[in-house]
């Protein structure tokens, strides 16, 4: 049986590569299996220059959804072993790829990204990027409405679940304010730090009552 899905993988993640190749501004791409997240790895055509959402509208249009990677990561050149084959040890790790991709293209991190990816880190347990969906990260109904919660009380807008769950974080933060207010409550260090001092004042309190 794992043979079997062994090899059912291996068909889709080829299909994805030939729908990725089909694209008139890629030589040539590798989709990959990395953690949990589907990514794409994409050799651009000299002078052009494919943005992630145009691979990712590509793929949508002739592969299901389930299909279409989460990352996209665009390298001037995929790495080859020595017999000319992808070298796939080779792929860099998406997030440390994307990165300066990224600060190239928008001289360094949006506010609002960074402010929204902040508050996102701290509710899911894990870091957050531009590219990443809150519901793909572990993110749940219950922490959605927190977050949503503290984005109004933040910024003073409504962040619909229909759209967290089909939207990136970088696609929802373009919505917010130009300046997206910094998250006014303190950060989780400093909130336990807080309980905990709370919890012992609560029990000297309670001994000095029954000395």
């Amino acid at each position: 049986m794992d043979a079997v899905r062994e090899q059912r993988m291996q068909a889709q993640l080829q299909a994805i590569q030939a729908r990725l190749d089909a694209h008139p501004g890629v030589v040539a791409s590798v989709a990959a299996i990395r953690g949990e997240r589907l990514v794409a790895y994409v050799e651009p055509v000299a002078g052009a220059s494919p943005t992630p959402d145009d691979l990712r509208a590509h793929a949508a249009a002739g592969l299901p959804a389930y299909m279409v990677p989460r990352d996209f990561v665009l390298l001037a050149a995929l790495p080859r072993a020595a017999d000319g084959s992808v070298d796939r040890a080779a792929l860099p790790d998406p997030a440390a790829a994307a990165a300066p991709a990224r600060d190239a293209a928008t001289g360094g991190t949006d506010d609002r990204v960074a402010y929204l990816a902040g508050l996102w880190s701290q509710l899911l347990g894990r870091e957050a990027g531009p590219d990443d969906n809150f519901f793909d990260l572990g993110g749940h109904s219950m922490l959605a409405v927190q977050m949503a919660n503290r984005v109004k009380t933040d910024t003073g807008v409504r962040i619909q679940l229909m759209t967290l769950a089909s939207q990136t974080l970088a696609q929802i933060a373009a919505e917010l304010p130009a300046t997206a207010a910094k998250p006014k409550a303190p950060g989780l260090g400093a909130r336990l730090a807080g309980n905990l001092r709370g919890m012992l004042r609560g029990a000297g309190a309670g001994m000095a009552g029954h000395s």
